[in-house]
């Protein structure tokens, strides 16, 4: 997944879905890195915003993780996933 961000740097799907296999595999601060690159292409990519969610969580920055819940659920609101988060 990595190489597919080295060659479509621009598109915010593929560095969010490399933060999700990132989170998948405990690597926390590589995933908020990721989710973090996805919005700076995109700061209105609702997966991103949900993926630095679950990233911030874990290491206790609630306020930051509800901030990018909410920001996914408002950019994305028919989605139940972004809408359920809960820190």
């Amino acid at each position: 997944m990595k190489e597919a961000a080295k060659r479509a740097p621009r598109d915010p799907a593929v560095w969010a879905n490399l933060a999700g296999i990132e989170l998948d595999l405990g690597r926390r601060d590589e995933a908020e890195a990721s989710a973090r690159q996805a919005l700076a292409v995109d700061d209105r990519h609702a997966p991103a915003w949900y993926q630095l969610a679950l990233a911030l969580e874990p290491a206790g920055r609630v306020l930051e993780a509800l901030d990018a819940a909410s920001r996914a659920a408002g950019i994305a609101p028919d989605e139940a996933a972004f809408a359920g988060f809960k820190a």
